[in-house]
């Protein structure tokens, strides 16, 4: 009973100091369509989208035989595009690859048989990651396919991916994902309203596990 007990007071005192990083609290708190789409624009300000449908915890896969996958969070814009936001606290092996999986499956789950490939949907995937992948000191890597290195040339009718973290250098990045990442490194956050409605929603999100 002691040990029980210790362990539900170090459990308690770990949640206690959890924060958007936390995988439950972000997929709890970005389930809300308004404040998931808020982040998409953060990090895509190019994009004209004005609602998404979103889906926490999503599980897809290709086929029956094929490795399955579960999203953070999963979500479909008004014009048929498709969003995967994950949260990495955790540096992988495989990041790319799983980044390109991802995409493929993504794809494979709404392109229907007698589609033609042109009506592939546009797909996204944003990892947000508590370290610089790259190690280059920058918050904000697009990752495109680009034709024998002339950038100019770059694939943009499809697949992007991000891969952030708060880390690094974020000139270009937009105000409200510059007081987003503030946020996920834990310094002082809130300059924006988007961010102050976050960081409300994490507070709820963990009184209704209290």
């Amino acid at each position: 009973m002691k040990h029980y007990k210790n362990s539900r007071r170090q459990f308690l005192a770990e949640w206690e100091q959890s924060d958007i990083s936390n995988d439950y609290i972000f997929s709890k708190v970005m389930a809300q369509p308004q404040l998931c789409l808020q982040l998409i624009k953060a990090a895509l300000p190019q994009l004209k989208i004005k609602r998404v449908y979103v889906r926490s915890q999503d599980g897809l896969s290709a086929n029956l035989d094929a490795k399955d996958i579960r999203l953070d969070i999963s979500a479909y814009g008004e014009g048929g595009e498709m969003f995967d936001i994950e949260m990495q606290t955790i540096r992988p092996k495989h990041l790319m690859q799983r980044i390109l999986y991802y995409h493929s499956t993504m794809i494979t789950e709404r392109l229907y048989p007698r589609e033609s490939y042109g009506e592939i949907p546009k797909t996204y995937v944003i990892f947000i990651c508590l370290f610089d992948w790259y190690q280059l000191g920058d918050s904000f890597y697009e990752v495109n396919l680009v034709p024998n290195g002339v950038n100019e040339l770059k694939f943009k009718d499809g697949f992007v991916s991000l891969i952030l973290n708060p880390y690094g250098d974020m000139t270009g990045c937009s105000e409200e994902l510059q007081d987003f990442f503030d946020l996920v490194a834990g310094r002082p956050a809130g300059r924006t309203d988007f961010v102050r409605e976050v960081k409300y929603a994490v507070k709820l999100a963990k009184r209704r596990n209290d």
